[in-house]
């Protein structure tokens, strides 16, 4: 679409939305800079609606949304950020909209809009315009309850760590032994607060810590505690270590990745079995610290190994990715291969070990795009592409893959059956479609794909039930729904987590709101769990661990906020009456 004058072409044109045969855009034009936009297609009726910022500056409008006849639209006009704007095509009819700072979101009703406001620090209200300057009102407005959310669950043999903010240490690392009185603050690690939250990780007798505190000197640390009372083991602290990341369970402990850009080592393979003596470093993965890298690591497809992929993100040097393996030790640590179809056009997205095999999924963004699924034993014999989607900007990508057993899940598409749930056995005959739960080109869109032993539990939508509960043993006759909300709307099924012989998840069944379940895989051994908020608003529980005789998890209550909870395992007996959550 060109304006009426050529000789200023539209750039950096972003479409915003569509007000009955107008097409709302930002663009620049080389003598206002971004500004807002019109037009019907015709060049003659391709119109700046307002210069916002006069002269070549340009304003940040990052928000539209038509109600009747006129636009709302948010923008940084003049170093002001997040201002409510109305317009109905002309810049005579643009004009601010007064008291609008801090615009969240915005639902069109009756001409008018509906948005989030923040008129004070933790206060949240519902504002509503008319579609005048003076036109605001306050409907309703609240204050947020001061949660601790509660996340990272990990359960160790001697307690259960997580990460919580108390309101006064910030997000910290917090133990409880399954009572109120045994539920303290493990340690202050980051006592400035100025940092990311710490990440909490499995091991085999206990958990790691990575803590990342801007404001200390020593920089990032990594951590280990077996879940008792006592402070956590200092096991790493250097300034020049970036973060702590692809922890995997080896034979002989733990490996994880640093990188040390300031002191030119690289990026390393460390190991460690949680003491000071037994951390440190495998072997030296990427000698030149320059070039940007990631590492995708797996548990091995045999018991004590791990897998583990470099990817170098650059094509100005002649070092493409390779495959790893390593048990824990230097000696047992080697490179599997560069395979030779990841090169400077192919990205890797994901790497899962499964059925003696490593799996990758791939973007191949050359000539012919293309999202790619394949399969190495570590030999070149043993390299194929399994699967794939050409043009996947225009059409999907493949996605969320996922072992059960000895065969791998993952989300395809094809352009008869469309987005559905596909499995393999990692060879080209054993790659097929699970089942057409969605008949025609749309597809089910599985999502929440989670495994228990040899089957597989997900969400579906089949196009009359909305999106519920499904579970299969990957085949099309031993896949089945369970109806959890009746209807059309769904239950949206989430949070997964194997708890013993049950599933554990959250779901709307349209009464309770979104609460906690079970199921055994049939429609009979699914129920409702434990109602902690009742009535239809929901607690939305997530993060099921289980310690001891009691699951615990994060809900949210009105005026509380999202706390720690926990129900007893017994609650999970199919047998046992539904009792209510306690805090």
């Amino acid at each position: 679409v060109r304006t009426p004058r050529p000789e200023r072409p539209l750039n950096q044109a972003t479409i915003l939305d569509v007000v009955g045969s107008r097409v709302y855009f930002t663009a620049d034009d080389g003598a206002h800079g971004v500004e807002l936009w019109k037009t019907d297609g015709n060049p003659a009726a391709t119109q700046l609606v307002a210069d916002l910022t006069p002269g070549p500056g340009g304003s940040d409008v990052v928000f539209g949304q038509p109600s009747g006849d006129g636009l709302y639209f948010v923008a940084r006009v003049a170093g002001v950020p997040d201002i409510l704007w109305h317009t109905r095509g002309t810049a005579a009819s643009t004009f601010p909209i007064a008291g609008t700072s801090d615009v969240f979101g915005g639902l069109a009703f009756r001409g008018g809009l509906f948005w989030v406001a923040e008129p004070a620090e933790g206060v949240s209200a519902l504002a509503w315009n008319d579609g005048t300057t003076d036109g605001t009102r306050i409907l309703f407005q609240g204050a947020r309850a001061p949660s601790s959310s509660p996340a990272g669950f990990v359960a160790t043999p001697k307690g259960l760590l997580f990460v919580a903010d108390d309101g006064v240490h910030g997000g910290e690392v917090w133990r409880t032994d399954g009572r109120r009185s045994g539920t303290r603050l493990l340690a202050d690690l980051m006592p400035s607060n100025d940092g990311l939250l710490p990440r909490l990780f499995s091991s085999r007798d206990g958990v790691f810590i990575s803590t990342v505190d801007f404001a200390l000197g020593e920089g990032q640390t990594v951590q280990w505690s077996d879940g008792g009372s006592e402070p956590p083991r200092l096991l790493l602290r250097y300034p020049e270590l970036s973060y702590a990341q692809g922890f995997v369970e080896t034979g002989a402990g733990t490996s994880f990745f640093l990188e040390r850009g300031n002191s030119g080592s690289g990026l390393e393979l460390w190991g460690s079995d949680g003491t000071v003596s037994g951390t440190g470093s495998l072997a030296v993965i990427d000698p030149d610290p320059e070039p940007s890298h990631q590492i995708f690591a797996t548990a091995g497809p045999e018991p004590g190994i791990a897998t583990f992929l470099f990817q170098v993100n650059t094509s100005t040097i002649d070092r493409p990715s390779a495959l790893f393996e390593t048990d824990g030790t230097s000696g047992g640590t080697r490179e599997l291969g560069r395979p030779a179809f990841i090169d400077n056009s192919t990205t890797v997205l994901g790497l899962v070990s499964a059925a003696g095999q490593s799996f990758l999924l791939l973007l191949d963004y050359g000539s012919q795009s293309a999202s790619k699924l394949w399969v190495s034993d570590g030999t070149a014999a043993g390299t194929r592409e399994l699967f794939r989607i050409d043009n996947p900007f225009g059409h999907s990508f493949i996605s969320d893959l996922v072992p059960a057993g000895d065969r791998l899940y993952f989300i395809g598409d094809e352009a008869s059956g469309g987005r559905e749930l596909w499995v393999t056995d990692g060879t080209v005959e054993g790659t097929a479609r699970v089942a057409n739960i969605a008949p025609g080109s749309a597809g089910s869109a599985p999502s929440d794909l989670f495994a228990f032993g040899n089957r597989l539990f997900f969400g579906a939508d089949d196009g009359a039930h909305g999106r519920e509960l499904w579970v299969t043993d990957g085949t099309a006759a031993g896949t089945r729904q369970i109806e959890i909300r009746p209807g059309p709307r769904g239950s949206y099924p989430q949070a997964f987590a194997a708890i013993g012989d049950h599933v554990v998840f959250a779901a709307d069944d349209g009464v309770h709101g979104l609460e906690m379940w079970e199921s055994d895989g049939t429609t009979a051994g699914t129920r409702l769990v434990a109602d902690v908020m009742p009535g239809p608003l929901g607690s939305c529980p997530a993060g099921f661990t289980a310690f001891g005789a009691d699951l615990f998890f994060s809900a949210g209550r009105p005026n509380v906020g999202y706390e720690l909870f926990r129900v007893p395992m017994s609650i999970l007996d199919a047998q046992s009456q539904n009792q209510e959550a306690r805090r």
